[in-house]
């Protein structure tokens, strides 16, 4: 894992999702304006790989954990519109607007 996303990660509130004590998800999930650009958090428990889908390129979520917590840091000024693909560990696929 890339040093500048280490950085920016939220270590604790991505394990109180992982034991269900967050109280708001949506401080952490889906997309944050961060020093270093727009930082993606989503997750999926039972995911194998997690990708966000722009209108022009698809990028590879990082996984964070063993948890299912997996993160990208794009080096944007704006959230773009976009959509998750994940795939489950029984290799169903499915296109998740966010």
């Amino acid at each position: 894992m890339e040093k500048e996303l280490y950085d920016v990660l939220n270590w604790g509130m991505m394990e109180a999702l992982e034991y269900s004590e967050c109280d708001d998800p949506h401080s952490w999930l889906g997309p944050h304006k961060t020093k270093n650009g727009i930082l993606y958090n989503a997750f999926f428990p039972t995911a194998k790989s997690v990708a966000v889908k722009f209108k022009s390129q698809t990028l590879k979520m990082e996984p964070t954990d063993e948890s299912g917590n997996f993160s990208l840091l794009v080096k944007d000024k704006s959230v773009k519109d976009y959509k998750l693909i994940v795939t489950y560990d029984n290799d169903v696929v499915s296109e998740i607007y966010d």
